[in-house]
């Protein structure tokens, strides 16, 4: 998955298509720059291989709180634009609990959405907003389009600051629904509240 929206503020006497094209046209420039970045990087032989280059990810502990249950999942962080943009890209498995979280400094709007550009797994997302709490859940189905702007978006209708996505089904199976809450928790911050460097859910 790929997050297709800048999420930029709108201004209101703009027509809301124009701002939807801009931020598009946005995320199309962030993935090219990735596929201009791995031609660059390809050998002899390799020319025209669109192979998409590598992106680091750190990583953390989400807890989500629905009802009287706590369930925890480790994920993969997406918080930089060149993060955001990669996503799960080329991943063909995810494991049953785990995920990748992405996190936006500025609130994202209703239609600020995700694509499944060169996306191989089907996928669940959560949209959350500042406090945590879900908005939104979507289920996403891989795009086989070479063009990414043939991509369906999957936007949640509601502002939001962070999005989390898991295998298809995962919110489902574990009755994560819309007003359950999702608190991100970063391995730095687990061990330096536990002194043996454990932390119980």
């Amino acid at each position: 998955m790929t997050a297709a929206a800048a999420g930029s503020n709108r201004a209101p006497e703009r027509d809301p298509r124009d701002n939807a094209d801009r931020r598009m046209m946005m995320a199309v420039g962030s993935l090219a720059l990735l596929l201009a970045v791995a031609a660059s990087c390809e050998g002899p032989g390799e020319a025209g291989s669109s192979a998409v280059p590598p992106v680091a990810f750190d990583s953390a502990f989400v807890r989500i709180e629905s009802g009287s249950d706590v369930i925890g999942v480790d994920v993969e962080v997406a918080e930089t634009a060149e993060q955001r943009a990669h996503g799960l890209m080329e991943r063909t498995t995810l494991a049953p609990d785990a995920g990748m979280v992405f996190l936006f400094d500025e609130r994202q709007g209703p239609d600020d959405g995700f694509w499944m550009f060169r996306t191989r797994i089907p996928l669940d997302i959560a949209f959350f907003d500042e406090a945590g709490v879900i908005v939104a859940v979507r289920t996403m189905e891989p795009c086989e389009s070479p063009n990414p702007q043939l991509c369906r978006s999957y936007a949640p209708g509601e502002s939001y600051t962070g999005a989390i996505e898991m295998n298809r089904g995962w919110f489902g199976e574990h009755a994560v629904v819309v007003g359950d809450r999702i608190r991100v928790e970063r391995r730095a911050d687990r061990a330096a509240r536990s002194p043996s460097g454990h932390d119980s859910m």
